[in-house]
């Protein structure tokens, strides 16, 4: 019997309404989640394992996206990860064109965006 491991995604959200709907969807769909609030959870959760795929949300207290992938981008340390997923609703501006230069590989406006779309989006990444 083959064994295919689940692909783990590491989603890094500060509303607890938009993290529940979506950590539901993408464990449906047959993900593993990990959750964090905020930069900071996330940077502690990537120090414990690699995932294949990273939301990041924008605007978060305490590390704010961007912060975070600063930070990653700052480390000693090689932090293995899967492509980075922007969330915001700020279609356009400094900090979503900041995070392009810091090497996340797509945007997604939350306000836009649907279950089965997110599911697509991380198949899409994550190369199923």
């Amino acid at each position: 019997m083959n064994y295919v491991a689940k692909k783990k995604i590491l989603l890094v959200e500060d509303d607890v309404a938009i993290r529940d709907v979506y950590q539901q969807v993408l464990e449906e769909a047959g993900f593993v989640i990990s959750i964090a609030s905020n930069g900071q959870e996330g940077l502690e959760a990537l120090k414990d394992q690699p995932f294949d795929l990273i939301f990041l949300d924008i605007l978060m207290p305490i590390l704010n996206g961007v912060q975070m992938l600063e930070a990653m981008k700052a480390s000693e340390v090689e932090i293995k990860h899967g492509p980075i997923i922007v969330l915001t609703n700020l279609s356009h501006g400094k900090q979503v064109h900041r995070a392009i230069e810091l090497g996340a590989a797509g945007v997604i406006t939350k306000a836009e965006i649907y279950p089965d779309d997110l599911i697509k989006l991380a198949n899409k990444y994550i190369g199923y």
